[in-house]
């Protein structure tokens, strides 16, 4: 199936574990178009998407650039609301098999065969937060997850999958695992500070120790002199 041919088409694409395969998120329009509209308690105003634009997935081989195009439709709730942001982009299951995508309301994410229907979430992937991009642990066994800050100024769970008992580690924000046990995190200085003033730490499970990996970022927010890390597995 091809998508509807339209000139304001517009894709969105990740890797899949393996590197070998991409999906692409497909959109009929620029979902970051937002307008803005007011609170009628307060007359404040905040942002709403324009339209829901999304449209379906493209599975494609890194190598040959061949594929095929999914449509899926957008979720609602009971109520007829979407359950998706504006831009939800797609990405592929650990295994590659399904394709999945983050929803706004419980379960939190919903996966989908290579032909755009609905399946179960796959064993291991179950209790994945979806915006915290470490994910799973490089043996499948734990699962990191978001902001604690229960017993640390900054920290977040690491959730064992065979017991389901939760682990706070160092690190504001946890981005990728280095090994079994260890993670690259964002995280503040030692005195604190704003959370857009932060630097690329190594943590480490039972450890109190963090190690310095990066400077710290300038400015706060979507400043333009901000960097943004990219990670690639070595094999």
């Amino acid at each position: 199936m091809a998508p509807p041919r339209t000139r304001h088409h517009r894709y969105r694409a990740a890797f899949s574990y393996g590197g070998r395969e991409l999906v692409a998120t497909t959109y009929s329009t620029d979902p970051d178009v937002v307008t803005r509209a007011a609170d009628d308690k307060d007359g404040t105003s905040f942002a709403m998407p324009v339209s829901m634009p999304r449209t379906g997935f493209y599975v494609l081989d890194v190598a040959s650039g061949k594929g095929s195009w999914s449509k899926v439709g957008n979720p609602h709730d009971s109520m007829g609301l979407p359950t998706i942001n504006a831009r939800q982009d797609f990405a592929l299951s650990r295994s590659g098999q399904y394709v999945w995508t983050g929803l706004t309301s419980e379960p939190g994410m919903q996966f989908y065969d290579r032909h755009g229907d609905e399946v179960p979430a796959p064993a291991g992937e179950r209790n994945i937060t979806w915006y915290v991009e470490a994910r799973l642990s490089p043996d499948g066994k734990r699962v990191a997850g978001d902001f604690a800050g229960r017993t640390m100024k900054t920290s977040s769970w690491i959730t064992d999958l065979r017991t389901g008992k939760k682990t706070e580690v160092h690190g504001q924000q946890l981005l990728a695992w280095a090994d079994n046990r260890s993670l690259i995190a964002w995280d503040t200085g030692k005195d604190g500070g704003s959370e857009f003033h932060n630097h690329l730490v190594l943590v480490t499970i039972g450890s109190d120790k963090t190690v310095p990996l990066s400077g710290f970022r300038k400015g706060a927010g979507r400043d333009a002199g901000r960097w943004t890390p990219v990670f690639a597995e070595s094999r």
